[in-house]
């Protein structure tokens, strides 16, 4: 608990722009992540580009490092990438999170239905054949 407050209060939240601005972008990834639900080629972009995100973290967080004075007001960059990894890494982790759980519902759902036209399908099946060969279903 003190870690997060003390984190919170080292930032300059109301004046460093580049963090709204951030922070913004990461919450309209959420909308979109959210409002693409039902899009699947939207959400296999939206996967393709926060995960690419991610896995250029570590460079970016060097970048910033060598070049924060021309953006922040202080440092923020340490050579562990603590702090991109929390306000970048951290939140489009979680969103990519919810991208596989949104993945696994799809696929689960898609899973009943194609199960239930194959017995569908093979109860037809049994029924032409059974007509086919005289006996009614059910009566042998």
């Amino acid at each position: 608990h003190d870690t997060v407050v003390g984190f919170y209060h080292a930032v300059s939240w109301r004046e460093e722009q580049w963090l709204q601005v951030l922070l913004g972008i990461e919450g309209i990834l959420a909308l979109c992540v959210l409002a693409s639900y039902t899009r699947p080629t939207l959400q296999v972009v939206l996967f393709v580009l926060m995960s690419a995100t991610v896995a250029c973290l570590e460079p970016a967080n060097t970048w910033a490092s060598a070049n924060w004075e021309r953006f922040a007001t202080q440092n923020y960059f340490d050579p562990h990438g603590v702090f991109v990894g929390a306000l970048v890494g951290g939140p489009l982790l979680l969103l990519l999170f919810v991208q596989l759980v949104i993945l696994i519902i799809q696929m689960s759902s898609m899973m009943i239905i194609v199960k239930r036209r194959q017995l569908r399908d093979e109860a037809r099946a049994k029924g032409a054949a059974a007509e086919a060969a005289g006996v009614t279903p059910g009566s042998s």
